[in-house]
């Protein structure tokens, strides 16, 4: 089982001792960030803004669905997004363990969708659930 499904099962990580968050986890983050802000200062309704929501999702958002930038989302690859879906500007998403976005689910702006928690007793200690909107 790798790093993400960890997370999304909820399996408690350690972030500064799992060579696999370390790792894989955190190399998703920065493609995530940096396509976040290449996205964020491109025109919006752009075909550029499509090309970089589809090199974000790894080609998993249908052509029927839709973000509008500005947004940012931590791990992408975490996140699934059903047909005609709108996003409306803003969101944020700290997806570690997994979001789903069903069909025809319209986001109003500035909604935050997060599924990332820390132990209170050890704040290194990273506890994730998935959620479904």
């Amino acid at each position: 089982m790798d790093i993400f499904e960890r997370m999304k099962n909820g399996e408690e990580i350690d972030m500064r001792n799992d060579t696999e968050y370390m790792g894989e986890a955190f190399i998703e983050m920065q493609r995530s960030s940096k396509l976040c802000f290449k996205a964020n200062h491109t025109e919006p309704y752009s075909e550029e803004i499509r090309t970089i929501l589809d090199e974000l999702f790894e080609n998993r958002l249908p052509k029927n669905s839709y973000i509008t930038p500005p947004f940012q989302i931590d791990r992408a690859k975490n996140i699934e997004i059903g047909e005609n879906v709108f996003i409306n500007h803003s969101l944020d998403c700290m997806s570690s363990g997994g979001i789903i976005i069903e069909d025809n689910v319209m986001i109003g702006p500035e909604v935050a969708l997060m599924t990332a928690n820390h132990n209170l007793k050890n704040l290194n200690i990273l506890k994730s659930v998935k959620i479904c909107v």
